[in-house]
């Protein structure tokens, strides 16, 4: 019995720390129009894509959104990311994109 309940602890112990995560001080709302704003300044035509998916991440540079955006229909490209960090600086990458900051 011993052996079940330090598992479980074990188990809580490592879960816990992603229910506590870091709230986002740049609202979802507000991260899309720095998202599309930064792909129209890339020159992207935003009507070949549509927004797939938006997920909140963190890395060593700090906690960013990062927009998805698929192309409507087959193309030469693939999904473009653009990640909009906390302080509104954005990358994009994927794509017609290689790897850079706006």
């Amino acid at each position: 019995m011993k052996l079940k309940i330090i598992s479980i602890t074990l188990v809580l112990c490592l879960y816990l720390p992603s229910a506590f995560a870091e709230v986002p001080s740049l609202s979802l709302k507000d991260s899309l129009p720095i998202a599309e704003a930064a792909l129209k300044k890339a020159n992207a035509e935003l009507n070949n894509y549509y927004l797939y998916g938006i997920t909140f991440n963190h890395s060593e540079k700090g906690s960013y959104w990062t927009h998805i955006y698929r192309p409507k229909t087959a193309s030469e490209y693939s999904e473009i990311f653009v990640k909009v960090y906390m302080s509104g600086e954005t990358e994009l990458s994927g794509g017609q994109f290689s790897q850079r900051r706006r």
